[in-house]
């Protein structure tokens, strides 16, 4: 009995270490994801989506000079990581069409 107790409050100190070390609201554990990722560059928006960006800016300063336009992108929308499907710390990465 005693050693069953034992093993139940050692796992579960295991998982509070777990969450403590993977908590993503922890700014010092962002800090180190972010250390340890390969980090790229991409362009955040298609050429078809910028040519309808200005398609719509001329539309606006000739039809409605009196407004504006602004858009924005997520950063995961111009800073991508590196996927390696072998390594199970990393998440699957989401299917586009859902």
């Amino acid at each position: 009995m005693h050693n069953v107790e034992s093993r139940r409050l050692d796992e579960a100190a295991r998982r509070k270490r777990f969450f403590e070390e993977n908590d993503v609201s922890d700014m010092e554990n962002q800090i180190r994801f972010i250390s340890q990722a390969e980090l790229r560059a991409v362009r955040p928006v298609n050429k078809e989506a910028v040519r309808v960006l200005y398609a719509l800016d001329e539309w606006i300063v000739s039809n409605r000079p009196d407004w504006r336009m602004a858009f924005e992108v997520s950063m995961g929308a111009f800073i991508k990581t590196s996927y390696d499907p072998e390594d199970r710390t990393q998440a699957a990465p989401r299917d586009r069409n859902s």
